[in-house]
């Protein structure tokens, strides 16, 4: 399913992992998955193990692993695991998705 999806990077930040994170998810200044309440550096879109270095999106599109219904439009934020979900009340907004979500995958426009 995921190769319906496309992505589109502009920019890429350097970052060294905190901990080992997996492809398509949403990744914290400090080198971490992305909880619910935590701002986005950018996004993964390949896996990497602690300690490495390795490069986020942090403008563009990315394909990230998702939860809940998500339709083009939606506004995502992180759930406790680094995927995006449709936001919630008092969460701030780390993009919007430009797909409709696809099997576990959403195309989103990283907004943060």
């Amino acid at each position: 399913m995921i190769s319906r999806l496309s992505y589109q990077p502009l920019l890429r930040l350097t970052i060294t992992a905190a901990e080992a994170i997996p492809a398509h998810k949403f990744v914290s200044i400090n080198g971490g998955l992305c909880t619910g309440s935590q701002k986005a550096l950018g996004a993964s879109d390949y896996p990497v193990l602690s300690g490495e270095q390795t490069s986020v999106i942090a403008l563009g599109t990315a394909i990230l692993q998702a939860t809940g219904s998500i339709s083009k439009g939606t506004l995502v934020a992180a759930d406790a695991t680094g995927n995006a979900k449709p936001i919630e009340s008092g969460e701030s907004p780390l993009g919007i998705a430009i797909s409709d979500k696809v099997g576990d995958f959403v195309e989103v426009l990283i907004t943060h």
